[in-house]
């Protein structure tokens, strides 16, 4: 059975949009009845003598600086694999083959790095390389205008902070195997 057809959406690309926005009754009180069941969640968890899921690891506050950094880390790889395509296609109005050959560059140069940032996180820690990477991502996403709907810049400049962007990714999360 399809989800989207029991869903009444047509389109698997807007699936979750509503027309309302976040003022919506039914958003902000869907957000409301999260929060307040995760609340009673981790009351109910302190209390247990053997709780299944120890959540005092949240009190050490290199944990906490740990978990937003891999979460951060997660969130700009998989908005720039996942999303940025698709703004590109739909937000700027480019053809697939446009959006493609705008992402290639930054392909090439995250295929080019990946050996050498392995060699990277073996030699060195990987906060040693996160950090940095975080920094180059927040300056090219904070200083670079190219990506705003109608708006004229070059398809030089775009290339260069879609390179920046991948070479930043590399620096970010490397698996190895």
């Amino acid at each position: 059975m399809d989800l989207f057809a029991v869903s009444g959406n047509r389109s698997p690309c807007k699936a979750g949009e509503g027309a309302e926005g976040w003022t919506s009754p039914l958003v902000t009180g869907s957000i409301l009845v999260g929060f307040v069941s995760l609340v009673l969640f981790a009351l109910r968890r302190s209390f247990m003598r053997k709780p299944v899921m120890d959540l005092r690891v949240f009190r050490d506050p290199m944990y906490i600086m740990g978990l937003l950094l891999v979460l951060s880390c997660i969130m700009i790889i998989l908005s720039s694999m996942i999303i940025l395509p698709m703004f590109l296609q739909n937000g700027m109005g480019l053809s697939v083959f446009t959006a493609g050959r705008m992402l290639l560059p930054g392909s090439a140069l995250n295929g080019i790095l990946s050996p050498r940032m392995g060699r990277l996180f073996d030699k060195y820690r990987p906060k040693c390389l996160v950090i940095p990477g975080l920094i180059v991502v927040a300056v090219v996403l904070c200083f670079s205008p190219a990506f705003r709907p109608h708006h004229h810049s070059t398809c030089c400049g775009r290339y260069v902070t879609l390179s920046f962007l991948s070479a930043a990714r590399r620096l970010l999360f490397f698996v190895s195997g």
